[in-house]
């Protein structure tokens, strides 16, 4: 019991600490949603809080302003997607931006800042400049034709397809994390039913909280590629779909996307949640 006890004790203070970190949007207009991390679709309000997670999407007509205090900005175009991550220990997470899908122009307020916005799963860094991106996946416009739509899943399965990959090698890695926690839980519930106090704090940071910090940091990356991969799935490939069985009539294309969407299906889709 006290090491299940020890082992919540910790994790709730890596939930403290991603929990602290947020990002706002400060301003925006036309259609603007925030997809929380459970799955719930919020419409946007002014200075609507945006968490570990949660991604920002904007329609035909909207743009946002997204901003996390004291450190930079972004300005989302319209059809655009923007995600909201941290990478690294959860008792020191690191935020940052990711463009699924769309553009967007960003700044940072430092111009030693080494945060910024990943874009086609690669790390921008942001200056103090203002500097628009463009991720290669984009919500297609209404007139787009049929080669439009084929070269547009085309990418979206290219994305699907390196996300999978690397949660794969990540899963592998949190049932190693997961494995090398629990021993060191035993060892250090071990420790606290001996009274051995002058062990615990050398135990602690060389051991324990290690441990902690290296799934902590697999939980964030395995979120990441599960949100990334159903924002592609719900506001790339939806759309697709609906454009190639109504406006094309092509019954193929339209089976062809759902086949995609269907094998590049998560569990706990619902909730976006890690293992």
């Amino acid at each position: 019991m006290k090491k299940y006890f020890a082992l919540a004790i910790a994790f709730f203070g890596c939930l403290c600490s991603l929990t602290a970190q947020k990002a706002y949007i400060s301003a925006y207009s036309g259609e603007v949603a925030v997809l929380r991390v459970n799955g719930k679709l919020l419409a946007c309000q002014p200075y609507l809080a945006v968490a570990f997670g949660d991604l920002v999407v904007t329609g035909p007509s909207g743009t946002a302003t997204i901003f996390v205090p004291g450190r930079e900005s972004v300005d989302l175009a319209e059809d655009s997607a923007l995600g909201f991550f941290s990478r690294g220990p959860g008792t020191a997470p690191e935020a940052y931006f990711s463009l699924i899908a769309g553009s967007a122009t960003s700044s940072a307020f430092s111009e030693n800042s080494n945060e910024g916005i990943f874009v086609d799963d690669e790390p921008i860094a942001l200056s103090s400049k203002q500097e628009k991106y463009s991720a290669q996946l984009a919500r297609l416009r209404d007139g787009a034709g049929e080669k439009e739509t084929r070269a547009s899943l085309a990418e979206a399965r290219a994305a699907l397809e390196r996300h999978a990959a690397k949660r794969a090698a990540l899963e592998t890695s949190y049932a190693d994390a997961t494995a090398a926690l629990l021993a060191a839980n035993e060892e250090y519930a071990k420790l606290l039913v001996a009274g051995n106090v002058t062990a615990l704090r050398p135990f602690e940071s060389a051991t324990l909280f290690p441990a902690q910090d290296r799934r902590s940091a697999i939980i964030a990356d395995i979120r990441y590629r599960n949100v990334s991969s159903f924002a592609i799935r719900r506001f790339i490939l939806s759309p697709l779909y609906m454009r190639a069985k109504t406006r094309f009539r092509n019954d193929a294309l339209a089976a062809e996307i759902a086949e995609i969407s269907r094998s590049f299906e998560i569990p706990a889709e619902g909730s976006n949640a890690a293992p």
